[in-house]
């Protein structure tokens, strides 16, 4: 394997440990050298690739940016009618699998982390836009195919996630609550209705 590629690969290994830490025992306890410890490597290796803790963690945002990308995408190049994309688009944001793409533990450490540090506060921005640009596409895509109907996409797109980050929170603070499955149920054709109108 080339090297450069080697490190991209030892990279995403170093992510991917840090993301565990964070899941097991808090960023408190996600050091270098807790990292390091659990790749059986040097903290020094580690420092190689990140200089520090908060590039670290930028790093971690873009992990996060990509594994919802992925996911995404694979709804977007699944079907070619608009119509069932935004369906299956409705079905993903609103279920289990989309709030356990990324365990909450990390999101909302990264969330806590960007009040306080502007650099994080821009990436996770980033992942936001990243999303609201795909979804915008996506509805302006239906619209095109349905004239006629008076959608605002960008408005629409805002509630979307809106709704869907309440529900994640929801979903957090009551956990043996299984009303969340039923209210994304809700929500779906709420949404549906306003694309139909």
């Amino acid at each position: 394997m080339p090297r450069g590629k080697r490190a991209e690969v030892r990279k995403k290994e170093i992510i991917e440990q840090f993301y565990q830490v964070i899941v097991e025992d808090g960023l408190e306890k996600a050091s270098l050298v807790n990292i390091a410890k659990r790749l059986s490597v040097s903290p020094s290796l580690l420092i190689h690739h990140f200089k520090n803790k908060d590039e670290l963690i930028l790093q971690l945002i873009d992990y996060i940016i990509e594994k919802y990308s992925e996911v995404f995408s694979d709804i977007t190049n699944t079907f070619q009618d608009s119509s069932q994309r935004i369906q299956s688009i409705l079905d993903l944001i609103y279920s289990y699998n989309w709030t356990k793409t990324i365990d909450d533990r990390v999101y909302i450490t990264c969330l806590h982390l960007s009040q306080q540090n502007d650099k994080v506060k821009k990436r996770l921005q980033g992942m936001y836009r990243m999303l609201i640009g795909m979804l915008e596409k996506e509805l302006e895509q239906y619209a095109d195919d349905n004239p006629g109907l008076e959608l605002e996409p960008k408005k629409l797109v805002r509630l979307i996630i809106s709704l869907q980050e309440g529900l994640d929170i929801f979903k957090d603070l009551f956990p043996d609550d299984r009303n969340f499955q039923d209210l994304g149920s809700y929500v779906k054709p709420l949404i549906l209705n306003i694309l139909k109108t």
